[in-house]
């Protein structure tokens, strides 16, 4: 029987500014996203092009146009857990030992934060289990993976343009 080396992987530090009025939390980033340390670094997902599409700005394939896009629109980036153990593949599926980041520490220092946004459901599941009384909105998963949801862009954009229109003072 081949023997599986366990690996513990550590996610990438969070994006966010002074302005920042949504948090993203994804759950951990896929090994692609490791290896370069670019958030969503996988082409298929759809999570960039999402943002994009938000801010009515052509896509780019470079990470310094797409942090600088994330500024513009206010919105931080993060991941609901900090280290974990994955075997296999990219799948949060595979996601073991996760331990989470402190998200409530986090939206502390950064009081310009107003909303928390999780993509798909392990975010959601690590960030309710360790941030108790943080509300937040569920978005499905921007992950090639989740192909089972049509409407994940649709839903994405009126959520983030529903949120935009709260914070306008």
């Amino acid at each position: 029987m081949e023997k599986i080396e366990r690996q513990i992987l550590t996610g990438l530090d969070p994006i966010v500014n002074e302005d920042s009025r949504i948090l993203v939390l994804g759950s951990m980033p896929g090994a692609q996203s490791l290896k370069m340390s670019e958030y969503y670094a996988y082409e298929q997902n759809r999570f960039w092009h999402i943002m994009f599409k938000f801010a009515g700005r052509e896509y780019s394939r470079d990470y310094s146009v797409k942090k600088e896009l994330l500024k513009s629109i206010k919105v931080a980036l993060w991941d609901a857990i900090g280290e974990c153990e994955r075997t296999g593949s990219s799948l949060d599926s595979k996601i073991r030992a996760a331990k989470a980041n402190d998200i409530a520490s986090f939206v502390r220092s950064h009081p310009s934060i107003r909303h928390i946004i999780t993509n798909g459901r392990t975010s959601e599941k690590y960030f309710s289990k360790y941030n108790e009384g943080l509300s937040y909105t569920y978005l499905p998963s921007t992950s090639p993976a989740n192909a089972s949801v049509k409407n994940v862009e649709e839903l994405w954009l009126s959520t983030l343009r529903r949120l935009e229109s709260t914070f306008i003072v």
